[in-house]
């Protein structure tokens, strides 16, 4: 369903639970009012007490996430020495880069503050944004069959369990049937540029977890139908917990494990920061906090003398 054909008090196409006027269906600015936006929200995202804690976590969590990588890694190729096989993901692979990646809600503060500071990067997103967003909505059904699948999922206690069991579990299967699906419609991700993710050192770890086992040269979607070509593993990211646990959203008060699209997240933040992270649950007063700073009222006089 396109943007035009979906009613504005109407669920959001992308799955979020809000109202299409609140998502996703809100006016979209011209590209260069879209730029003073997000310009404005990166001068203000780290200034006064919160936003210096804002940042002090984004950068450690950057820090961080190579490690837990490296680990999930090691653990991988294990995995697949077992059985014999060899992983063959690679930094510029994009085989697996037309899944619907969720991440959690540091994950993608994390990409924010990488965006920040890399320009081409960030134009490329924004760039791509809008014809990714128009392709996922046309699939409205299965995007709420996805979503369905993954509220039943996290119904469950699913950080007790071990990875074979979390996979035996049927919200589970459900989910991975309706992903599969996903990934058949081939859209490609919005963080590729000409074929390679552009935020690859730090990309989360749904896309760190799902690896490939094939020759290097069968490594492509157009062979997806021939399982004998490959195998695709989902590694158990439990196992990296030790080191995700000290590495949790920068404000405690936030109620809920937020997961969600990873563009789609990644896409609010960008262009509506604080306002954003108020409208989640536990964070309501998030924003007025932030405008009460001294070194935010203070930045928004000097501002107001520039003009």
């Amino acid at each position: 369903m396109s943007k035009e054909k979906t009613g504005r008090n109407a669920p959001c196409p992308c799955g979020s639970g809000k109202k299409y006027k609140k998502c996703c269906g809100k006016s979209s600015p011209d590209s260069n009012s879209l730029i003073d936006t997000i310009q404005f929200n990166k001068q203000i995202a780290y200034i006064g007490s919160i936003g210096h804690r804002r940042e002090e976590t984004c950068i450690k969590f950057i820090e961080q996430r190579q490690n837990v990588i490296s680990l999930l890694e090691e653990g991988q190729q294990k995995q697949v020495a077992k059985v014999g096989e060899t992983i063959s993901c690679h930094e510029g692979c994009c085989f697996c880069c037309c899944e619907l990646i969720t991440a959690r809600l540091e994950e993608c503060e994390a990409i924010v503050y990488y965006l920040y500071h890399n320009e081409k990067a960030l134009l490329s997103f924004l760039s791509s944004f809008d014809t990714w967003l128009n392709a996922v909505q046309k699939n409205e059904s299965l995007l709420r069959r996805i979503q369905q699948s993954t509220n039943e999922l996290y119904k469950t206690e699913t950080m007790k369990q071990d990875m074979q069991h979390f996979m035996e579990l049927e919200p589970m299967k459900a989910r991975m049937r309706e992903l599969a699906a996903y990934y058949d419609l081939q859209i490609p991700c919005p963080f590729l540029i000409e074929k390679r993710c552009s935020i690859y050192k730090i990309r989360p770890l749904s896309c760190v977890s799902l690896v490939v086992t094939s020759p290097a040269e069968n490594c492509n979607p157009a062979i997806r139908q021939d399982e004998t070509n490959y195998k695709m593993y989902i590694f158990d990211a439990f196992k990296a917990k030790d080191i995700v646990k000290d590495l949790a959203f920068w404000d405690k008060r936030l109620a809920v494990v937020y997961g969600d699209t990873m563009p789609i997240t990644v896409y609010q933040l960008l262009t509506n920061s604080y306002r954003f992270l108020s409208t989640l649950p536990g964070l309501e007063s998030l924003f007025n906090e932030f405008m009460r700073d001294p070194e935010v009222i203070q930045f928004s006089k000097n501002l107001r003398n520039e003009f």
